[in-house]
């Protein structure tokens, strides 16, 4: 999917912009909107600090998540006070 082809491939389906650098060359990725996002991006963004318990942080909420989905899905009301306490839960374990 990183292949300069496959990027042209994908813009010409959903107008995206590519993710590897050397396929900005096609002429696919010049049209105006797609050029002003491009000089956005290479200028202002950087890659974010990892945080060393992300992984973590990520199985607890996303457990949490999931077991609120299947209370929702059993027909169990899922509430403010059990959502709050389930990411209470997950936020104690960190």
């Amino acid at each position: 999917m990183t292949s300069d082809k496959e990027q042209i491939i994908l813009n010409k389906a959903y107008g995206s912009l590519p993710s590897v650098r050397s396929a900005y060359s096609d002429a696919a990725f010049r049209t105006p909107e797609q050029e002003v996002l491009y000089q956005v991006l290479n200028s202002t963004a950087a890659p974010l600090p990892q945080v060393p318990e992300e992984s973590r942080f990520e199985t607890l909420v996303g457990t949490a998540m999931a077991e609120l989905f299947a209370d929702a899905a059993a027909g169990k009301p899922v509430t403010n006070e059990s959502i709050k306490a389930k990411l209470s839960a997950a936020e104690g374990k960190m």
